[in-house]
Order: C-alpha cells, then sequence, then structure tokens
C-alpha cells in the first residue's frame, strides 16, 4: 500500500480482537491476518459453541468480541458495469453484514464521493447500499479545519437526511488519531447486527463475525 489512490489491488482481510477495558489490540497484535486453515478451524470453535475469549499469553486483558474487516480495493465510476475490476471487488461486499465507506475529505466533495459509491453498490444488487453502514472520513490531518469541518457537516447532513442512523467518524489513519472511537463502533455495529439476526432466525448458530467491507 502507498499513500495514494487505487494502490489495493486484492480484498486485505484480517481480525480486530476488542477487549473488555475497551481497548483494542493494535501494532499487529489484533490485525491478524489468516490462513484458510486457521479460519476453518476457528468457524468450526464458533459452530460448536465451544468458543470462550481468553486472554493472550502474557496478556491479562479479557476479549469482548472480535470481527473480521476486509479492506476492499477502491470501486471506480461505473464499476458496476466492471469497470476497472468492479465485479470482482462488488462479489466480496455481498457477504459483508455491515459496510464501511471509506471516503477521502481532502477530496472537494465527500458527499458526491459517497453517492457514486452507493449508486455502485446499488446498481450491482438491489439493497446492498441500504445495508447497516459507518461512514468514515480519513485524511482529516490534510485540510483546514475549516474546510474540514464544513465537507464532514455536508455528509453528516446527508446521512441524516436519508434518516439512516448511521455513524460518521473523522480519523486520520496516519496519525492514528479517531481510531479507538472508529473500532468501538464497529465492534457495537457488528454485535448489534448479530443479535438481530438470531432474534430474526433463532436457528442460525453463532458463527464467526465477518462482518465488514471497507471501501476507499
Amino acid at each position: 500500500m502507498a499513500g495514494y489512490s487505487f494502490t489495493t489491488l486484492n480484498p486485505q482481510i484480517g481480525v480486530v480482537r476488542v477487549y473488555e477495558d475497551g481497548t483494542w489490540a493494535s501494532d499487529g497484535e489484533g490485525i491478524i491476518e489468516e490462513s484458510e486453515l486457521e479460519r476453518e478451524k476457528e468457524q468450526k470453535i464458533w459452530d460448536t459453541g465451544d468458543y470462550v475469549p481468553a486472554p493472550e499469553k502474557g496478556d491479562r486483558r479479557v476479549e469482548k468480541n472480535r470481527f473480521t474487516i476486509s479492506d476492499n480495493p477502491g470501486l471506480l465510476p461505473q464499476a458496476s458495469e466492471n469497470v476497472g475490476l468492479g465485479h470482482t471487488f462488488l462479489r466480496h461486499l455481498e457477504r459483508c453484514l455491515v459496510h464501511v465507506y471509506v471516503l477521502d475529505l481532502s477530496r472537494p466533495d465527500p458527499v458526491a464521493d459517497l453517492n457514486v459509491l452507493r449508486e455502485e453498490m446499488e446498481q450491482w444488487q438491489k439493497g446492498l447500499a441500504e445495508r447497516e453502514a459507518v461512514v468514515v472520513l480519513n485524511k482529516g490531518d490534510e485540510v483546514d479545519e475549516e474546510v474540514g469541518r464544513q465537507r464532514v457537516e455536508a455528509v453528516r447532513k446527508a446521512v441524516e437526511e436519508e434518516k439512516k442512523g448511521w455513524s460518521v467518524v473523522t480519523v486520520s489513519a496516519k496519525y492514528g488519531l479517531g481510531l479507538d472511537k472508529l473500532v468501538a463502533t464497529l465492534s457495537d455495529q457488528v454485535e448489534e447486527k448479530k443479535r438481530l439476526l438470531q432474534f430474526e432466525n433463532p436457528s442460525i448458530k453463532p458463527s464467526k463475525p465477518t462482518s465488514f467491507g471497507l471501501k476507499k
């Protein structure tokens, strides 16, 4: 990856661990790139109900929950028509229970960028753009404070006008600012979605939380 657009060429999968004290594993502790064998093994544990979160060796923190996250390559306009390998990337989003729209706050119109992403998703599969989501505004460190505030408010207003109840979080991935709030928001979202799914269909067995499609 690099600091410019479209350097993610394939979805990057990892796991985020959230602890009872509100902290989460970082610096390579909690974002875990999994092998297929490890995923299958953990899925069996979840399916049988034997999963018991436990602190890592040498770590007294108790794990509250964890969720799988997919960092997907950015979508171009007309991705639903397979521009920029759009079909390949959109397929990964079908399996996600909650979507995360990662927007560039240094671009002049984040609202327009959000609308493009949602339109391409809806064109690909009806209802896909209506799933639970978190809107993340990245690169907050690269814009003037007043300009950034105006763009954030514009995004908040656009989300509120549709009465979606989505969270809007501002971060600077470069400096790690806002990430604690983002992880807490994502953790709450996935847990709530899992509860709703099990309430709607009690026959669904507990499964490993695979939840988010990150988009840039």
